[in-house]
């Protein structure tokens, strides 16, 4: 069957994926311009899960996919991933106009990453208000973006453990022998089929889940071995010509000795059908469905052992169903069965409805319809804990669910009464958690420090600064005892505690961006707040300094960002520039002192630091000359990674703060000119830049170079305005 194939249009990067057809697999959808966010989504992403990202390359096939091979494969990812961007918004791309209606209609996951806060109203008037993510959270109430990403991505990407217990909830496996022209009626009667709830525990398997790059004669044999039923999608097509059914899968199904059940979906010629079939059974009418279903069920009995449907099975097959695993990708049954199982009072089945109505383009998004359901949650855990009050596990969990009520009423359910109902599940939570923590301090740590944060919070936002206070030193307090055990990431975690601590009391306090000056002097009523503030900073830049000493490989990051966030603060709540400027002092010296040791791990947030540091004005040049000599070494170090049009900004920074425009644009043209692989799209910029910056001093020049932009966007099917 491999052999009629269809080409597998897309590319793909992983992060050492072993089986790609059991673990997730991810979409990255995109306008033909934006491949630039393609390698941080992925290492975000890579962070948190073994998985495997594909994509189109629009440079190497062109800008217009096949529309149906592309369908095809569509549905066979467990999530799409859209950067949204102006590009993304404005004129026709294949991303906006056909992968995201499609993905919506057929009830993929979508996860659409923000590039830009100033597209979120057009975004939500052009995409129907699709709920979104984007990575700069300035509310200190809602969720952190880590905390969002985890919480979509937990209700969407499938463990290779959930996989195998999600194969193992069915009954029986048929495996479905067709024809690659025939693929169409195969995937009609493969939904016919599971129409028949009581063939929702037939798992079929069909070579559209073979694994991409893997031997596909071994993969299909060893499929066939491990079904119960052998299913012939009978058409003229397995007459007419010689194919790999006819060689290989019914000699094979044969050999064997599974039972063989022939369902016709077009008329073919008997006589011929049995003489190249040898002993094919009588066909079914594969449009029958009462005919097809009692067949089927008389195989399972003869051959599987059905097994009891109680609801953690049920939750089991709706996740094969949502994921596609060993069944078609079928959301309304997967939901469907999930709910079922929720219904049964099954936890892991309650929480997966949740994350489902919390997804947007599900088609059930309701996100009153998740706290309903998170409320149940609480008081189920609620009544198994009276009884197991010695579990440890289920005391945490109740702990974390309660906080996850609290959010969900914040975020939908604000008004007066609301609020007191909330304040008061803090404030039992918290009680109840402390004195957990008091005999198992290691256990309960985190969620204690979780349920404090949202109390300091509450009180911090209520305008009780004393009462916040007070619950954010308990955090320190609950994170030093746990870090004296002196692991990293106990260490960690305290050094976090300090810098969410900070993140959270910043937004309420007067600064630059928001003043810009202050005439009367800074107001009484924040200045002991900003104290807290700075003091946490520094205190976490102490602890992060000394523990970088013993094991730079682990701090270093931290230390970055908290110098990086004590420079800001300075500039922008004290307003004091020297001081803003001689933390970022201490940053960039310590990047540098790293990069020289290795340009590859540690050049990028350099990069990075230089163009948003605080400088000594007296020394812009210098650590301008710095930046452009780094970009340079991490161009030709890692070229792949530069060929982000990262190089070219520099050089356009550098010739506009120099003077020296024409050097440094000759200087970007011939870096675009000896790198093959820079994008043809970005390249043809740089052309147009070119020509026109010489449109008045060398009209010859710049016609050659628009000539130039014209055939390289040209050559990618671009319209380009002439």
């Amino acid at each position: 069957m491999s052999a009629e194939t269809n080409s597998f249009p897309f590319k793909h990067r992983d992060n050492g994926v072993k089986d790609f057809n059991n673990c997730p697999k991810i979409y990255f959808s995109y306008h033909h311009r934006d491949f630039v966010y393609f390698e941080h989504i992925c290492a975000t992403l890579f962070k948190k899960y073994k998985c495997v990202f594909y994509y189109y390359d629009y440079e190497e096939s062109g800008l217009n996919p096949n529309k149906g091979i592309l369908s095809s494969y569509l549905t066979r990812f467990d999530l799409i991933i859209v950067p949204v961007t102006a590009n993304f918004l404005h004129g026709s791309n294949n991303a906006f106009d056909f992968e995201l209606p499609f993905a919506i209609e057929n009830h993929i996951s979508i996860l659409p990453l923000l590039m830009d806060a100033n597209l979120a109203r057009e975004f939500d008037i052009k995409c129907n208000h699709l709920q979104y993510l984007k990575e700069d959270v300035t509310d200190i109430t809602a969720l952190s973006f880590d905390e969002k990403l985890d919480r979509f991505l937990s209700g969407v990407i499938v463990s290779d453990e959930v996989r195998k217990r999600a194969k193992e909830a069915f009954d029986a496996k048929m495996f479905l022998s067709y024809r690659k022209k025939d693929r169409e009626y195969a995937q009609e009667l493969m939904k016919m089929i599971h129409q028949n709830k009581s063939l929702l525990g037939l798992a079929i398997w069909y070579d559209e889940f073979l694994n991409t790059g893997e031997p596909w004669d071994e993969g299909i044999q060893e499929e066939l071995k491990t079904s119960d039923i052998f299913t012939l999608l009978v058409t003229p097509n397995l007459i007419n010509e010689d194919n790999f059914v006819r060689r290989k899968e019914y000699p094979m199904a044969k050999e064997i000795g599974k039972p063989i059940l022939p369902m016709e979906s077009i008329p073919t010629d008997r006589r011929e059908l049995e003489l190249q079939y040898e002993q094919i059974p009588v066909c079914l009418d594969a449009h029958n469905a009462e005919e097809v279903a009692n067949a089927l069920l008389h195989l399972m009995e003869q051959h599987a052992k059905p097994m009891e449907r109680t609801p953690k099975r049920t939750y089991y097959l709706g996740l094969a169903y949502l994921s596609g695993i060993c069944v078609e990708t079928n959301f309304d049954i997967g939901f469907k069965l999930i709910s079922e199982a929720a219904e049964g009072n099954y936890y892991k089945a309650q929480k997966k409805l949740i994350s489902l109505y919390d997804q947007p383009g599900t088609g059930c998004n309701s996100y009153v319809k998740a706290l309903e359901w998170q409320r149940r949650v609480v008081e189920n855990l609620r009544s198994v804990y009276e009884n197991h009050q010695e579990d440890t596990r289920i005391a945490i969990r109740l702990g974390e669910e309660r906080i996850d009520l609290c959010k969900r009423i914040k975020a939908l359910e604000d008004s007066e009464s609301k609020k007191e109902e909330r304040r008061q599940l803090i404030r039992e939570n918290i009680q109840f958690l402390r004195k957990r923590y008091e005999n198992e301090p290691e256990a309960f740590a985190d969620v204690l420090a979780d349920a404090l944060m949202l109390g300091a919070i509450e009180y911090l936002k209520s305008g009780n600064y004393s009462k916040s206070i007070d619950y954010y030193t308990e955090i320190i307090t609950v994170r030093k005892k746990i870090a004296q055990d002196e692991s990293v990431t106990s260490r960690l975690k305290l050094l976090k505690s300090y810098n969410e601590i900070c993140y959270t009391i910043k937004p309420l306090l007067p600064c630059r961006y928001k003043n810009k000056s202050l005439p009367n002097g800074y107001p009484e009523e924040y200045k002991e707040l900003r104290s807290f503030v700075e003091n946490y900073y520094k205190t976490a830049i102490e602890h992060a300094e000394a523990y970088f000493q013993k094991d730079r490989e682990s701090y270093w990051e931290e230390l970055d960002n908290n110098y990086y966030d004590l420079g800001h603060f300075y500039y922008d709540f004290f307003y004091d520039d020297a001081k803003a400027v001689e933390c970022h002092a201490k940053e960039l010296q310590m990047l540098e002192d790293l990069t020289k040791e290795n340009p590859q791990k540690y050049g990028a947030r350099l990069a990075t630091r230089y163009s948003v540091c605080k400088k000594d004005p007296s020394k812009e040049t210098e650590y301008l000359d710095r930046e452009i000599a780094l970009t340079e070494l991490l161009a030709e170090k890692m070229p792949q990674f530069y060929s982000v049009p990262l190089i070219e900004m520099v050089y356009q920074k550098a010739g506009s703060k120099k003077g020296k425009e024409e050097e440094y644009l000759q200087k970007s043209i011939q870096y675009i000119e000896s790198y093959k692989d820079y994008p043809k799209w970005e390249r043809g910029e740089v052309y147009k830049r070119a020509g026109k910056y010489y449109w008045h001093k060398d009209p010859q020049k710049a016609e050659y170079y628009f000539k130039r932009a014209i055939e390289e966007q040209e050559e990618l099917g671009e319209e380009y305005p002439h």
